[in-house]
């Protein structure tokens, strides 16, 4: 029995690999992310067939290549999971099957029609996701459940010099933090950690508190643990590093590693609430190995940066990307940082002021107010003057702060 060939050119897509801003710094810069895309060419498959179309055999001709494409910049959308190739969409007409004549040697080739890739760059008010997608609520692999219930806020305990707030300057500030319950800091430095905790024991707040620097892990878990005095009831999370893949600083296996390694030094000093990394929505939903690593998903995410959204929207933007982040990871996602600047440049419709700051922190509260735990925390509980600014923040740097 002769059989007939045909051979089918795969498809060429699109792949976007969301290229990483600038380092980011202790003073949280943010910039707008930048994506490149990449031409990925596939192998030309050979299909053998019998005289009634079904494959006997297939060979593989030709190897992968890749070539850059021009690159845009937003950050209206992230981009897209991994391993587009398998799921991108079939094309809307199928080519048809090769004809078969009974006992003839036939030999048809079909160029596959070329798939556009979906524009990660468009806005984010498209098609919602189906319901097969992994929910923003999805627990988290090991149990642990992120921070108590309520409204968190960050806060940074520094001077306008940059110097060190004292004791009681801490202390002062937590008596206006009424209305949040979690309060995030990021450091370990200016003996914050035992100052923060204690403002919060006084206050009836818990904290999530933060270990920016992993290159000296060892000794930057040490002054936590010392620092905290086995108040673990107090700490609602801790977190290892903050936005060091988004920024360059360190891969994806340097932080993973880290946070698995501060787990352990962790449970072993009586700790046993969750430890995650937090980082850009962006780098998360690129990078779903950090939310897997982490007790649960915690993405900064800013509709600030998005040069489409405007004030009102912002609550919808930033639940739109925590969805995305809880699509990529299969885990609940807690949205670290979002905030609006009440004074610097305009970018596109994101225009700082201080109405804008207003209508920016209802519409997050509202988007975020029927979750059952904090999955919110407003950046930030005040002004940082100590701060730089620079290009990529459009001159808001400092203006981020909620309270007078």
């Amino acid at each position: 029995m002769k059989t007939g060939i045909f051979a089918i050119t795969a498809i060429s897509l699109l792949s976007a690999a969301s290229a990483l801003p600038q380092p980011y710094r202790v003073q949280n810069e943010k910039r707008a992310a930048v994506t490149n895309y990449v031409a990925v060419d596939v192998p030309k498959i050979l299909v053998w067939v019998d005289q009634n179309g079904k494959p006997v055999s297939t060979q593989t001709k030709g190897q992968v290549s890749t070539y850059a494409v021009p690159q845009e910049t937003a950050i209206t959308k992230p981009p897209p999971k991994k391993d587009p190739v398998k799921k991108a969409e079939p094309p809307a007409s199928p080519p048809p099957k090769p004809a078969v004549a009974v006992g003839a040697n036939v030999g048809v080739e079909i160029n596959a029609p070329k798939i556009p890739f979906p524009n990660p760059l468009a806005p984010f008010s498209g098609p919602k996701p189906t319901k097969e997608a992994a929910p923003t609520s999805a627990p988290s692999s090991n149990g642990i459940s992120p921070p108590t219930k309520g409204l968190g806020v960050c806060y940074a305990p520094y001077k306008g010099d940059g110097g060190c707030k004292s004791k009681q300057e801490i202390d002062d500030d937590f008596s206006k933090l009424d209305g949040y319950n979690v309060v995030r800091f990021y450091g370990v430095d200016c003996n914050q950690v035992p100052n923060i905790i204690s403002a919060a024991k006084k206050h009836n707040k818990q904290v999530f508190a933060g270990i920016f620097d992993i290159k000296d892990l060892d000794n930057n878990l040490k002054k936590f643990i010392d620092g905290a005095k086995s108040s673990w009831s107090t700490v609602a999370t801790v977190s290892i590093g903050n936005e060091l893949v988004n920024g360059g600083q360190a891969s994806v296996g340097d932080v993973v590693n880290a946070v698995n390694k501060a787990r352990s030094i962790l449970r072993g000093a009586g700790y046993q609430g969750p430890v995650v990394t937090v980082d850009t929505f962006n780098a998360l939903i690129a990078n779903p190995e950090l939310c897997k690593a982490s007790d649960y998903c915690a993405a900064n995410c800013h509709a600030f940066f998005d040069p489409n959204t405007d004030a009102s929207r912002a609550g919808e933007f930033v639940k739109k990307q925590a969805k995305l982040v809880s699509d990529a990871a299969g885990k609940k996602t807690v949205i670290t940082e979002s905030g609006w600047p009440k004074s610097g440049q305009a970018n596109g419709k994101a225009i700082p002021s201080q109405e804008n700051q207003q209508l920016a922190v209802q519409s997050l509260k509202a988007a975020f107010g029927n979750d059952d735990e904090a999955g919110l925390f407003l950046f930030s509980a005040f002004d940082d003057s100590w701060k730089k600014d620079n290009g990529g923040t459009f001159g808001a740097e400092k203006f981020w702060g909620i309270l007078p």
